[in-house]
C-alpha cells in the first residue's frame, strides 16, 4: 500500500514538472495517473512539495522592501524586471507563480475527480468528507491568491465585466481556456469554501491540514478583499470563537536568529510561500517607511527584523521558524480583519477592543487605559487608517500586502509607488491596469487569452 501511494505521488510530480501549459492548453494523459483510493487522495493532499507553495509575486511588487543597487545587479534579468514593475517576461526561469497555481489546481481536481468515483462505505464517510474538504479548500486558496495577482480588484459595480483568471473544475484538456469574470472567480472561490465548511472537521492532526476554522478564516479574508465587511465579520467570528490565542511577545527572545516556532499557537493553517530570490534575507532590505511605523515599545521591531547597519534591516519574523516565509492563516490576522470590519461598520468600541487585545501582547510597558483613551479619541476615518497601518506592522511578508494594496487602490486610498535603481526612479501607478500582474507570455500565446 505504501509503495502504491508513493508511486501515485511520483507520477503526479512527473506530470506537474511538464508544466502548466499542458494543463491549460494540451490534454494531460490521465492514463498515467493512478490514484484510486481515499488513502491515495489523502497522500496527495499531504504532499508538501505539491501543497505548501504560496504565491510570492505580490510580495515582490509590494512596498515593504527595497534592494540596494548591488543586490539588484546580482539578480537574474527576469527578477530585475519584476523589481522594476516592468510587465514583460517576469516569469522566465525557475520562478513562475502561474505554473505553481495551475499545478496545484490540477492536483486538487485530480483528487476531486477520484473522489467522485469512490463509493465510500459508512465507516469511511468522515474520512471521505475530510479529503473532499481539503481539496476544495486548497483549490479555493490557490484561486484566491491567483485572482489577487491577475484579476481586477473586486467591485460590485463592475465585477461582472472585469476579467479574472482561468477557472478549471476538471482535467479535460480539450476545454477551451478563457478568462472568467471577477464575479465568476469570486463566486467559484466562495462556493468551494462554503462546501468545505460543511464537510471539514473542527480539528486535524496537524495545521497543514485545513479545518472548519481555517475555512472560516479564509472566507473572512476573501470577503474582506471584496469589501463585504458584514459577511467577513460573520465568518471571522466563527474562527475567533474557536481560537483567539495570541503569543505574548514580552516573553519571547528577540536575540534569536528566528524567534518564532513553526505551528505556534497563532497558526490556524500552515502554508509556506515560495518567494523569489530578491526577497531572501541576504538581499531584501525592509522599507524604511515600514520600520519607522514602530515605536520603541513595540516588541515587533526586534522580533520581526534584524538590524544590519546604517539603518538597514532584514526580515526574520516568519512563523515558519526559519528563513522561509509563512503564507498561512493565523489568529493575529483574524484580530485585524475583525477590527477593520467593526470599524467600517461604525462599531468603534468593539474594534478598539480587538486592537487592545493585540497590542497588550505586542508592546512592552503597555498602558491599557491610555491606549483605550487615545483610540476612543479617534473618529471612524482615523481609526480605520490606524487599523490599516497596524495590518502592515503586524503582517509583513505574509503574502497579504498586495491584497491590501490592491483593494485600497480600488478605494483610492493609496497613491503611486516608487523605487530607485542606480539613480533612476521607477513608478507603479495604482490605477486598475497597473495593479494587475502580467500573465506569462507563453500562456497568452498558447491559449489566446487576453493579456493584462
Amino acid at each position: 500500500m505504501k509503495y502504491k501511494i508513493k508511486l501515485v505521488i511520483i507520477i503526479v510530480l512527473q506530470i506537474l514538472t511538464i508544466g502548466c501549459d499542458q494543463f491549460l492548453d494540451v490534454k494531460p494523459n490521465k492514463n498515467l495517473v493512478v490514484p484510486a483510493t481515499l488513502d491515495d487522495c489523502q497522500a496527495l493532499m499531504d504532499n508538501k512539495v505539491l501543497i505548501e507553495k504560496g504565491l510570492g509575486s505580490g510580495e515582490v511588487w509590494s512596498d515593504d522592501y527595497f534592494l540596494t543597487d548591488a543586490n539588484y545587479l546580482s539578480l537574474a534579468e527576469n527578477f530585475r524586471t519584476m523589481y522594476r514593475w516592468d510587465r514583460s517576461f517576469i516569469y522566465e526561469g525557475a520562478f513562475n507563480d502561474w505554473k505553481t497555481t495551475y499545478d496545484q489546481i490540477y492536483l486538487c481536481n485530480l483528487v476531486l475527480e477520484t473522489l467522485g468515483k469512490i463509493d465510500a462505505k459508512e465507516n469511511e464517510k468522515m474520512f471521505y468528507n475530510d479529503v473532499l474538504g481539503q481539496a476544495l479548500f486548497h483549490r479555493a486558496h490557490y484561486y484566491f491568491q491567483a485572482v489577487i495577482l491577475w484579476g481586477a480588484a473586486y467591485h460590485p459595480n463592475n465585477a461582472k465585466s472585469e476579467l479574472g483568471i482561468s477557472l478549471r473544475s476538471n482535467l479535460d484538456g480539450d476545454e477551451k481556456t478563457v478568462r472568467a469574470s471577477v464575479e465568476e472567480c469570486y463566486t467559484y472561490i466562495l462556493n468551494d469554501l462554503i462546501r468545505a465548511l460543511d464537510v471539514l472537521p473542527e480539528t486535524s492532526i496537524s495545521p497543514v491540514r485545513p479545518t472548519r476554522y481555517a475555512v472560516a478564516s479564509l472566507l473572512g479574508r476573501v470577503y474582506l478583499s471584496m469589501g463585504a465587511f458584514d459577511k467577513a465579520r460573520q465568518y471571522i467570528e466563527i474562527a475567533l470563537d474557536h481560537n483567539a490565542s495570541l503569543m505574548n511577545f514580552n516573553s519571547m527572545n528577540s536575540n534569536l536568529a528566528n524567534s518564532f516556532k513553526q505551528f505556534n499557537v497563532e497558526v490556524i493553517f500552515e502554508s509556506r510561500g515560495v518567494y523569489p530570490a530578491m526577497l531572501t534575507a541576504k538581499r531584501a532590505n525592509v522599507a524604511r517607511e515600514l520600520i519607522d511605523l514602530y515605536d520603541q515599545k513595540d516588541l515587533r521591531l526586534k522580533l520581526y527584523y534584524a538590524y544590519i547597519s546604517a539603518g538597514q534591516y532584514t526580515f526574520k519574523g516568519s512563523y515558519e521558524g526559519n528563513a522561509t516565509f509563512f503564507n498561512g492563516i493565523s489568529t493575529n490576522e483574524n484580530y485585524l480583519n475583525m477590527a477593520e470590519c467593526l470599524a467600517r461598520a461604525g462599531t468603534l468600541d468593539l474594534a478598539i477592543d480587538h486592537i487592545i487585545n493585540l497590542w497588550k501582547n505586542r508592546m512592552s510597558d503597555f498602558n491599557i487605559d491610555q491606549a483605550r483613551s487615545d483610540l476612543k479619541a479617534m473618529n471612524q476615518h482615523k481609526l480605520i487608517a490606524m487599523i490599516l497601518l497596524e495590518r502592515r506592522k503586524e503582517l509583513p511578508f505574509r503574502g497579504l500586502r498586495w491584497m491590501d494594496l490592491k483593494r485600497l487602490a480600488a478605494l483610492g486610498e493609496i497613491s503611486t509607488m516608487t523605487r530607485s535603481v542606480d539613480g533612476q526612479v521607477y513608478e507603479l501607478k495604482t490605477d486598475s491596469r497597473h495593479m494587475l500582474l502580467p500573465i506569462p507570455e507563453n500562456i497568452v500565446a498558447l491559449t489566446g487569452i487576453k493579456q493584462n
